[in-house]
C-alpha cells in the first residue's frame, strides 16, 4: 500500500467513476467526487482549515467538553434505564462539527439538528444497498421503494444548504467558522470562483458531515463494546484515567501523552473493528507496474485495510484484542507504519525544496497551535516565569528587552524542542546571546560589505554569514541531543519533522538533520526578535499615550477582570486592546522593507520592465504611512482598526511582516 499510494501517489490519485457517481451531490464536486487539480486544492483548503480550527488539538476542548456535559445530561435523563447509545453519540459527534462548520452548536431537540443527523445516516447506510441496486432497473427500484445513495445524498446536502443560506457571514470577524474561512478565501481578488463558491462549500460540508459522524460515533461504540468485553481492559484504563485526571475535573488534550493505555486502547479498537476494511476506492490515472505486476489505466484499486490489520506477521495473535501491542517497553505509545484505519494516500506534491520547506513549517507550526488557543499553557506558564523573574528587582528598573525576548524565545524552545529552557541556562544563554549578534550585525554587514577583507579583519568585523553560522551550528548541537520520539503523540517541531524523515517516501535532500538546524535557526531570528520588539514598542506607545493604555486597561478589566489568567477565546470581546496592537505594528513597521525578493523572469508590473534576476524590496513602511490608506497615519490612533459597530477592522494593506 505504501509503495503504491506513497511512492506512486500520483498514479493511483484518483476515483472510480461509480464511486464519484454516488458523491457527487446536486451534481457538485468536492473532496469525494472532484479529480485532478480541483481536488487537490479542495482537500489542502480543508484540511488545512480543520487543522487550523483544532481538529485534534486543544483550541477544540471547549466545544468538546461542552458537548460532553449535554450528552451526559442527556443520559441522565434516563434515571438509570437502558440507553440507546448510539443516537447520543452521534448528536454529540455532529454538534461538534456543527461548532466547527456553523459557529455554534445545535439544540438536540430542534428538528433541523435531528433531520440533519437522520440524512447523513441514511446515506451510510444505503451504500449497502446501493451495490446491488446499481444492477436492478430503475422501476424496480421505484416499485421495491428502494432510493439510490445519490437521491438520499443529495437530500443532505439540499439540508445543509438551507443552513449554509441562514448563517450571518461578517468579513470583519475573527473566523469563527469553517463557512467564515471559506467565503473569506472566496472574497479574495485572485480566488478561483469555480471552486470557492456557495454550492461547492454545500458539498464539502455534507462530506465533512458524511465522514466524520460516522467514523466518530462508530469508533466510539466499539470502544465501549470492547471495554464491556474485555473487563480488565476497562479497570486498566479507568485506573489511568483517576491517576492523570480525577474526579474533580475534565479532560483536557494535555492529558493525553500521560495515558499511553488508555489511547493504546483507543488504537487497538481501531484496529481490530477496521470500521472501513476497504476504504475508499482509488483509480489509476496511468499504465502502472506494481511489484512485476501490471496495472492498466483506469483500474479501480481497493484497499484491504482489514487484512493490513489482521496480519499476524505485523500484529501477532490479530484476533485477540491487546491494547498492549501499541506500547513500547518504556511505556509510551509505539508508532506501527501498519495502523491505518481510514486509508492513506498522496494528494499533493512537492514543488522546489524552499516552497516543500516553507510550507511544511508553517502548517507544523499551525498544528502546534501558533495563534491558537494550544498554545495558551505554554504562554501562561511563560508569563509566569517572567513575572517571577521581574519580582527579583524588588521595584529597581528592569531591562526589560532582556526579559520579553527570554519569555519569546523560550515559547519558541516549547514548540521546537518540547520543553522550555531556564533562563538562567548556559545554553539558553548562548542562543539569545548569538541571536542577537546576528541581527544587530545586520546593519554593520551592509556597510562591511564594500570594504576590502584586510580592513573589515583589522575594523575587527565578522561576516554576517559567520555570526549565522555560530548559531547555526549551536542550534544543531541541541538538535543532536534531541532523542527521537518514539510515542505517535509529536511533542515537539522536531519530532514532526523526524517523523516525515522517516517516511519511505521522504525527500533526504530535504528532510535532515542538517536542513531542520537551519530551519530552527530562522525560527529563532525571525520569531523572538520580531515578538520581543513587537512588545516593547506596544509598552512605550501605551506610556506614550495614557488615554489609550486606559482604554486597553478597561476593556481587560471588563472581559478578563482580576482574577483570571487570559484566553485566547477573549480577543474577540477585546477589540480595542487588539486594534492597538494593529496600530503599534503599522505605526512601528520593525520590518520596514520586509525581506528582500529575487525576480526568477524577466516581467512587467504597472507598466515598469524588471529583469529577471533583479532584487525587489517592498516598502512596507511606505504601504503603513500611505495618508490615502491611513488618514493621519503620523498619528497613533487604534480606532482606525475599529468598525462602527465596535468590531475590528481587516484591512489588506496592513503587513508588518511581509507578504508573498
Amino acid at each position: 500500500m505504501v509503495e503504491a499510494l506513497i511512492q506512486q501517489g500520483n498514479s493511483y490519485a484518483e476515483r472510480p467513476e461509480t464511486f464519484r457517481d454516488i458523491s457527487r451531490f446536486d451534481n457538485q464536486e468536492g473532496m469525494f467526487a472532484a479529480y485532478g487539480a480541483p481536488r487537490i486544492k479542495i482537500r489542502r483548503f480543508t484540511m488545512q482549515t480543520l487543522r487550523d480550527f483544532g481538529m485534534g488539538k486543544s483550541f477544540l476542548e471547549p466545544k468538546i467538553t461542552d458537548e460532553i456535559h449535554c450528552i451526559i445530561k442527556e443520559i441522565k435523563k434516563s434515571s438509570g434505564k437502558p440507553v440507546f447509545i448510539k443516537d447520543s453519540l452521534a448528536k454529540s459527534v455532529v454538534n461538534v462539527l456543527c461548532a466547527m462548520m456553523f459557529g455554534k452548536r445545535m439544540d438536540y431537540e430542534d428538528n433541523n439538528f435531528q433531520q440533519l443527523i437522520l440524512l447523513a445516516r441514511e446515506y451510510l447506510d444505503s451504500i449497502k444497498i446501493n451495490k446491488v441496486s446499481l444492477y436492478v432497473p430503475q422501476f424496480l427500484l421505484q416499485l421495491f421503494g428502494n432510493k439510490t445513495v445519490l437521491y438520499r445524498g443529495t437530500l443532505l446536502y439540499r439540508k445543509i444548504f438551507e443552513e449554509v443560506k441562514k448563517f450571518k457571514f461578517d468579513a470583519t470577524n475573527n473566523e469563527e467558522s469553517f463557512i467564515d474561512v471559506w467565503k473569506n478565501k472566496a472574497a479574495k481578488p485572485n480566488a478561483n470562483s469555480e471552486i470557492f463558491n456557495e454550492k461547492k462549500l454545500v458539498q464539502i460540508l455534507a462530506e465533512l458531515f458524511i465522514a466524520g459522524s460516522g467514523s466518530t460515533s462508530t469508533t466510539l461504540e466499539w470502544a465501549l463494546l470492547y471495554l464491556i468485553k474485555h473487563p480488565q481492559v476497562q479497570k486498566k484504563v479507568q485506573m489511568e484515567i483517576d491517576d492523570v485526571i480525577g474526579r474533580d475535573r475534565d479532560p483536557s488534550m494535555s492529558d493525553q501523552k500521560l495515558m499511553p493505555y488508555t489511547e493504546s486502547t483507543i488504537l487497538e479498537v481501531t484496529r481490530i473493528v477496521t470500521i472501513a476494511p476497504l476504504a475508499a476506492p482509488h483509480r489509476t490515472t496511468e499504465d502502472t507496474m506494481l511489484r512485476s505486476y501490471f496495472i492498466p489505466k483506469n483500474t479501480t484499486i481497493l484497499l484491504n485495510l482489514s487484512a493490513l490489520h489482521m496480519d499476524p506477521e505485523v500484529f501477532p495473535e490479530p484476533e485477540v484484542f491487546k491494547p498492549e501491542r501499541f506500547l513500547t517497553e518504556d511505556n509510551k505509545v509505539k508508532r506501527i507504519l501498519e495502523m491505518n484505519p481510514f486509508s492513506l494516500g498522496l494528494f499533493s506534491a512537492y514543488g522546489a525544496p524552499r516552497i516543500a520547506m516553507r510550507r511544511f513549517t508553517l502548517h507544523t507550526l499551525r498544528n502546534f497551535g501558533m495563534g491558537k488557543s494550544i498554545l495558551e499553557p505554554q504562554i501562561m506558564s511563560e508569563i509566569n516565569y517572567m513575572l517571577e523573574d521581574m519580582k527579583k528587582f524588588e521595584g529597581k528598573p528592569v531591562d526589560l528587552h532582556e526579559l520579553l525576548i527570554k519569555s519569546t524565545t523560550n515559547v519558541l524552545c516549547a514548540i521546537k524542542y518540547g520543553k522550555r529552557m531556564d533562563y538562567d541556562d548556559k545554553n539558553f544563554q548562548h542562543l539569545l546571546h548569538l541571536s542577537r549578534d546576528y541581527i544587530a550585525s545586520i546593519h554593520v554587514n551592509q556597510l562591511s560589505a564594500h570594504l576590502p577583507k584586510f580592513l573589515t579583519k583589522l575594523l575587527g568585523f565578522q561576516s554576517l554569514a559567520y555570526k549565522g553560522t555560530l548559531l547555526y551550528k549551536k542550534v544543531f548541537d541541541e538538535v543532536k541531543k534531541c532523542q527521537n520520539n518514539s510515542s505517535n503523540i509529536p511533542e515537539s517541531f522536531i519530532d514532526v519533522w523526524r517523523a516525515e524523515a522517516d517516511k519511505p517516501n521522504a525527500n533526504s535532500d530535504i528532510f535532515n538533520d542538517q536542513r531542520l538546524a537551519q530551519v530552527l535557526t530562522e525560527l529563532i531570528l525571525a520569531g523572538s526578535d520580531s515578538a520581543s520588539t513587537t512588545l516593547q514598542w506596544a509598552l512605550l506607545y501605551l506610556i506614550k499615550y495614557p488615554e489609550v493604555q486606559k482604554k486597553v486597561q478597561m476593556e481587560i478589566d471588563d472581559v478578563i477582570g482580576r482574577d483570571r489568567y487570559p484566553s485566547m477565546s477573549d480577543q474577540k470581546l477585546m477589540p480595542y486592546t487588539e486594534s492597538t496592537l494593529l496600530e503599534t505594528t503599522r505605526i512601528v513597521t520593525i520590518a520596514p522593507l520586509a525581506a528582500p525578493h529575487s525576480v526568477t523572469e524577466d516581467t512587467m508590473i504597472n507598466g515598469y520592465f524588471i529583469p529577471k534576476n533583479s532584487t525587489v524590496f517592498p516598502n512596507l513602511w511606505g504601504i503603513h504611512m500611505d495618508p490615502e490608506v491611513f488618514p493621519e497615519p503620523e498619528k497613533f490612533k487604534p480606532e482606525r482598526f475599529i468598525t462602527t459597530d465596535n468590531k475590528v477592522k481587516k484591512t489588506p494593506e496592513l503587513n508588518p511582516f511581509g507578504l508573498g
